[in-house]
């Protein structure tokens, strides 16, 4: 996965959609997003922080 993959695929997490509504929109598999679903919800984890703090 490349940094503009995991981008958009955090985007695709922030408005509620699955790893297995996600994988065909990318173009990986969901055995992909599985395997770095933890990296990947943490980002997102990181980024919705970072939005509260700046309201």
């Amino acid at each position: 996965m490349t940094l503009e993959n995991c981008a958009e695929i955090i985007g695709h997490m922030r408005d509620g959609l699955s790893f297995e509504q996600i994988a065909p929109l990318v173009g990986v598999s969901k055995s992909t997003l599985y395997n770095h679903g933890d990296d990947l919800r943490a980002e997102l984890a990181v980024i919705e922080a970072d939005v509260l703090n700046s309201n």
